[in-house]
């Protein structure tokens, strides 16, 4: 239903997290002034050991300020207290690292990924820049480049719970789900309150066909908290799996109270919608979705559908053609291409729709019958093109052939065997308007005048 687009959210959620409730909360620890969950008591022990040379007290200081103006949402006094501090002790790791998550929140990416490093070079057990680098990474869609940064955030911080929830994700998107489960088990070994890695342990189980499995993680996760919007949107695609639509909706219904801009339960409500063919309702959903992420294609491809269902073709061959101007190889868009074209704009065609009526004799009506199925053939052999460059992109993705990869070949068999019979018609109709054109005319009937005539002369023999 929107995997791709779940794995991003997931990962997108993880990097808030990391970068809002974990960066200067966790950073001003080593000052003893609040503790983080996501640290373990061992690792708490081998980070102050670590650094047994503290930075002088007029850093400490300066970044206890820089804390407070952070709280209080004046990000350019913070940056400028941290600024000090570096000065002060150019080695303090977690100064460089609050800073890169101050400028990545204004925006500024570059200087955010400078100090990302910066903190990743000076500090042996900080695992959290090493996180928001590969969280740009992934933004940028750079998964291998991501991967390396999450292997060097748990070879600094073994039970990091983002990098181990992220490692997970990406090894699920590879089908490694082995290796998915092994991460996410580490994950809430650093974090056993994280709902964010509970909900991506139940959907490894969701998609390994473990509906059971799956459920239970999704059910101590709401132990947790109910306020996870992930949570409920996994929770609507287990009972989904299950067959129970109507628990399904109501889950992703509550994900979207929770969170109004959940791109993929709206995703989820729309695809449902879309199924019991509420084309209204689902358009809506799409929508939705298209204001918050306009160049999500997946959504675009569902409008198109549905505006399909609602009888505007030509709106929904326009959307699907800007999508593949954009993405040429997008498997959903020339599929629906190919059934636009196979069934509903050779159905016009068939009815000569947006054609002036053919004059009333035989012969030109037949001729309108033989150029309507000419242009059916035309948009036929466009489905069966569609439907060639569908198996060559779909298959190169899905890396073999399942029920979609089916589907368009069994479409392929019916637009021969449907080419095949549209021709012998044409023939055939053609062979009809031959024989009427060299038909003779007919014999015009006597005038009017003489039958009477004849008519009278008849009677008068009689006599």
């Amino acid at each position: 239903m929107s995997e791709k687009m779940r794995e991003q959210r997931m990962l997108m959620n993880l990097g808030r997290l990391n970068k809002v409730a974990v960066s200067l909360l966790c950073a001003s620890m080593m000052f003893g002034a609040m503790a983080c969950k996501n640290t373990k008591p061992d690792d708490k022990k081998q980070l102050t050991a670590s650094n047994s040379k503290l930075p002088p007290p007029e850093a400490q200081e300066e970044f206890k300020k820089a804390v407070a103006f952070y709280e209080e949402g004046n990000y350019k006094k913070a940056d400028r207290r941290l600024e000090d501090v570096t000065q002060i002790s150019p080695n303090f790791a977690k100064a460089w690292y609050n800073r890169g998550v101050i400028a990545e929140k204004e925006g500024d990416k570059e200087k955010a990924r400078e100090y990302y490093e910066k903190a990743e070079s000076v500090s042996k057990k900080l695992g959290a820049p090493s996180v928001n680098l590969g969280m740009m990474a992934i933004a940028e869609n750079k998964s291998d480049n991501a991967f390396e940064h999450f292997q060097t955030a748990i070879t600094k911080d073994k039970y990091n719970p983002q990098a181990h929830n992220n490692l997970s994700v990406l090894a699920r998107r590879q089908g490694d789900y082995k290796k998915a489960v092994v991460h996410a088990r580490q994950s809430l070994a650093g974090d056993s309150q994280n709902t964010t890695a509970y909900s991506n342990l139940a959907l490894i189980y969701y998609k390994m066909g473990y509906n059971d499995v799956a459920k239970l993680v999704v059910l101590n996760a709401l132990k947790i908290s109910d306020k996870d919007a992930d949570v409920w949107n996994t929770y609507g695609l287990v009972e989904l799996a299950n067959n129970d639509v109507t628990k399904a909706i109501r889950y992703f219904e509550e994900a979207v109270t929770l969170d109004a801009n959940h791109v993929e339960a709206l995703m989820n409500l729309g695809a449902i919608t879309l199924s019991v063919r509420d084309y209204d309702k689902a358009i809506e959903y799409f929508e939705r979705v298209l204001k918050l992420d306009e160049k999500n294609n997946e959504a675009l491809v569902s409008l198109a559908v549905a505006r399909r269902g609602k009888g505007n073709l030509q709106e929904a061959e326009k959307i699907y053609k800007d999508v593949l101007a954009k993405d040429p190889e997008n498997a959903m868009a020339l599929f629906n291409l190919g059934v636009l074209e196979q069934e509903h704009l050779t159905q016009e065609a068939i009815l000569g729709e947006g054609k002036e009526p053919p004059k009333e004799d035989p012969v030109s009506q037949m001729q309108r019958v033989t150029e309507n199925m000419e242009d059916a053939v035309k948009h036929q052999e466009k489905a069966r093109t569609y439907y060639e460059k569908f198996l060559a992109a779909y298959e190169s993705s899905a890396g073999g052939e399942d029920e979609r990869a089916v589907e368009a070949r069994e479409r392929l068999k019916t637009i021969d065997q449907g080419i095949e019979t549209f021709y012998e018609q044409i023939q055939m109709t053609k062979q009809n308007i031959e024989d009427l054109k060299n038909m003779p005319p007919p014999e015009e009937p006597p005038a009017e005048e003489e039958a009477v005539e004849e008519g009278a002369d008849a009677e008068e023999g009689a006599e």
